[in-house]
């Protein structure tokens, strides 16, 4: 949706998305799309709407209540991936985490990119 709005290629666009098994807490981060255009607020303001009600839509689409859990265990998968590989010393790996903030309200953290490190063993730094 955001490549169709800015007139985009989707397959270079990562809009990074907090949130966890409730609608509401499900927030596109569209400060972080790194692309030439910029959203209006109207267009910004249908993406968060298109965020939060995909997953309603989708229950009712295959008739499951489980879509919720789905995407909690694919974003901790991945996670969990990109954190192994930052690990085992991959280069850029950036992974978005909730960081205590309460910047969007009824939300209790917001997501700050960080660049993994790889600890010296024997500094202990």
């Amino acid at each position: 949706m955001v490549g169709a709005l800015l007139d985009e290629d989707p397959f270079h666009i990562d809009v990074p998305v907090t949130g966890g098994t409730s609608s509401s807490a499900s927030v596109p981060i569209l400060s972080q799309v790194r692309v030439q255009n910029a959203l209006t607020k109207l267009e910004a303001g249908a993406v968060v709407s298109a965020v939060q009600s995909a997953g309603s839509r989708l229950a009712r689409l295959r008739n499951e209540s489980s879509l919720p859990a789905l995407g909690v265990a694919f974003a901790a998968a991945r996670f969990t991936d990109n954190v192994v590989n930052a690990v085992l010393g991959e280069r850029g790996v950036r992974e978005h985490a909730f960081v205590a903030c309460g910047v969007v309200p009824g939300v209790g953290g917001g997501r700050h990119p960080q660049r993994a490190r790889r600890r010296n063993a024997a500094k202990g730094t």
